[in-house]
């Protein structure tokens, strides 16, 4: 029968005053009331919960308007219902909180509002609050009814299954971060990532910058600080090295502090995904784009030096030829002649390596080229290495594209300074092989015997075995952050890959490294078509399409196949990799330009690498003119259409294109 009286109302039953109600505390938590009201907001019915929780003393409450009765009990709910009540929607809610005398949390509710013609109907019930402030508050005041632990067992358990799909589908890696950078949850691939295991990341507080690369680790820590102090999300890209292998990813990393009402940080929730890829590609843009810059500024210059030195060289010459041997002055002006002479040869060969243009196969002499590079080197490493080339007696005829082969040498000739700090003995040695020795640690294709090799050897520090195995993938470099891109090695590996060869690696700690370079040697007859296959019929043109998915993309594919051709399409720069690397014989390629599109910049360089036989070059503009796009890409074009060409225009524009080809061939 207790239960059934109202509190207040008991306490003056047993004689109690005004005292002993004031020290009444009321209870907080409401599972569940609802009221009905009239259009001014007065209460025409309300049922038991919340007549208790309201404390009424009439038994319906009727007439009573609900914001009064409120008042008397919270008056952040009166705020949330004159908010419902001046809306004109038919259903809306709102949430809250307040304090409750005697009761050191906050107490959070939640209020709907069911509108209807001649009622209002007020639904009110208290919930949990969220996470941050559930984390500082004492749970027992919030989970003391059984409503307030059902409800936090279905959030757990709505959480957990939406984590759990979230994880398994994502490509990334989704964490939430204690305050000390220890993870509270990760998703299970970021062992792949970075070869540390999830228990190990739960436990072990400082393993987190042991993966973060040395020159990326003071800004990421810039940018967490300053997340922290602001409570704003942080967007930065940073490498990463796998714990095992040292590989090197780079990662996308996404995130957000999460602190409490007074400022205190309880951790980070965040994502990691994988740019390495991408990086790669917008690295190589940037590097082409610096190196066109720096080539006309460079030129430009070696030609004014060209010809100064030229000018010494013939002063000098004239004046010697006017003096006796005997002459004080004959044996300086002697030097002089011989080093302006040098001088002069050194600047054509650097405008050589200017003017080549990369792309342009021919035959080649492995001796010439690495002595000529012998010499180059020579003036550019530091006087502490000493450079040795080892030339064979018989020419070694190779099929090469010169320029980036110089490129590959020289490179390895600058990671080889690099490793020698304390001074020592780089040598270049070439070499011929009838059959292929065996080979540990390499990249790329054995050759066709037979085979010629150019050895890079030092006697610098070597590479440490736990690197060995990932010294080739892009981006790994154990020079600091602004010394070396990690590409130097991953592209040598693109080179030997494109023209049929391999190379490797032998190296021991302490005592140095030697790189081979392993490729055929020339049949002379590489430039030689391939015989014709014996088929039915005529063989089809084979054509990649490549442009963002869409209406023109599929129109333009069909018009294609309907005029004989076979087309091969692709819609992003990885499929346009994925169908070079798979070796199709093209015979022209077609680009759809579309306004804000740079694409077209990363494929014309990849095409000319990757194909030996170069196709044909269409660009077909989409809402763009000619004038948009750069000159380096319009040189390799061979025809650029308008987006209205009519078909038939189109068609013969091909026709005539690939009649030149033809008749050249």
């Amino acid at each position: 029968m207790l239960n059934n009286l109202h509190q207040p109302d008991l306490l003056e039953g047993l004689g109690l005053g005004q005292d002993a109600r004031n020290l009444f505390v009321p209870s907080a938590w409401l599972d569940s009331g609802a009221a009905v009201l009239d259009g001014d907001g007065r209460i025409i019915n309300l049922d038991e919960p919340l007549h208790d929780w309201l404390e009424l003393r009439q038994e319906s409450g009727a007439g009573t308007p609900l914001s009064e009765a409120l008042g008397r009990r919270c008056s952040e709910a009166v705020v949330a219902f004159e908010t419902l009540f001046r809306s004109s929607v038919d259903f809306s809610k709102i949430q809250f909180h307040s304090s409750v005398v005697g009761i050191s949390a906050q107490q959070w509710y939640v209020m709907e509002m069911f509108r209807s013609p001649f009622s209002l109907t007020i639904r009110l019930a208290s919930i949990l609050p969220p996470l941050n402030e559930l984390e500082e508050a004492t749970w027992d005041e919030h989970l003391r009814s059984e409503s307030s632990r059902r409800g936090m067992f279905m959030r757990l358990v709505r959480a957990e299954s939406q984590l759990d799909q979230l994880m398994k589908r994502w490509p990334g890696v989704i964490f939430r971060q204690r305050p000390d950078l220890t993870f509270q949850f990760v998703s299970p691939n970021i062992e792949a990532l970075t070869g540390v295991t999830v228990d190990d990341w739960s436990r072990q507080a400082g393993r987190f910058w042991e993966i973060v690369h040395d020159g990326d680790a003071e800004e990421l820590q810039k940018q967490m600080q300053r997340a922290a102090r602001s409570g704003a999300a942080a967007s930065i890209t940073y490498r990463v090295r796998h714990a095992l292998t040292g590989k090197i990813s780079y990662v996308l990393e996404q995130r957000q502090p999460v602190m409490t009402r007074n400022g205190l940080l309880l951790g980070y929730e965040g994502f990691w995904f994988d740019v390495t890829r991408q990086t790669i590609a917008e690295k190589r843009l940037s590097t082409a784009s610096w190196k066109e810059t720096l080539a006309v500024l460079t030129l430009g210059m070696a030609h004014d030096f060209s010809n100064i030195m030229a000018g010494i060289h013939s002063l000098s010459e004239s004046y010697l030829s006017t003096v006796d041997e005997s002459h004080e002055f004959a044996e300086g002006l002697t030097l002089i002649k011989k080093n302006s002479l040098q001088a002069s040869q050194m600047v054509h060969r650097m405008i050589n390596l200017h003017i080549g243009q990369a792309g342009e196969r021919n035959y080649h002499d492995l001796n010439e080229i690495v002595g000529d590079l012998t010499s180059l080197v020579r003036r550019i490493l530091p006087r502490r290495v000493q450079i040795k080339s080892e030339l064979s007696e018989v020419q070694l005829p190779i099929y090469v594209d010169p320029v980036e082969f110089q490129q590959v040498i020289i490179n390895l000739t600058l990671n080889a300074a690099d490793a020698m700090t304390g001074g020592g003995e780089l040598t270049l040695r070439n070499s011929r092989y009838e059959q292929m020795p065996p080979l540990r640690h390499f990249k790329g294709g054995r050759p066709k015997a037979p085979v010629v090799c150019l050895e890079v050897a030092d006697t610098g520090c070597g590479i440490s075995s736990r690197h060995i195995a990932v010294i080739f993938d892009p981006f790994f470099t154990t020079k600091g952050a602004q010394r070396g891109s990690g590409l130097g090695l991953y592209n040598a590996q693109l080179f030997v890959e494109k023209h049929g060869g391999a190379i490797s690696v032998e190296s021991e700690e302490g005592k140095g490294t030697t790189f081979k370079l392993w490729l055929p040697q020339a049949t002379f007859e590489e430039t030689k078509p391939a015989p014709a296959a014996v088929s039915q019929g005529p063989r089809r043109r084979q054509i990649l399409l490549v442009g963002p998915a869409g209406d023109f993309f599929h129109r333009r594919t069909e018009l294609l196949r309907s005029h004989g051709y076979q087309v091969l399409t692709a819609n992003s720069m990885d499929a346009v990799l994925e169908t070079l690397d798979a070796g199709h014989e093209l015979d022209g390629a077609m680009l759809l330009v579309e306004p804000l599109d740079q694409t077209h910049e990363l494929v014309v360089p990849e095409i000319q690498r990757r194909c030996p036989r170069m196709p044909k070059m269409v660009l077909q503009l989409v809402g763009r003119n000619a004038d948009e796009i750069d000159s380096g890409t319009l040189e390799a074009i061979d025809l650029v259409l308008a987006s209205d060409a009519v078909p038939a225009d189109f068609q013969s524009k091909l026709q005539q294109m690939f009649g030149e080809r033809q008749a050249a061939q």
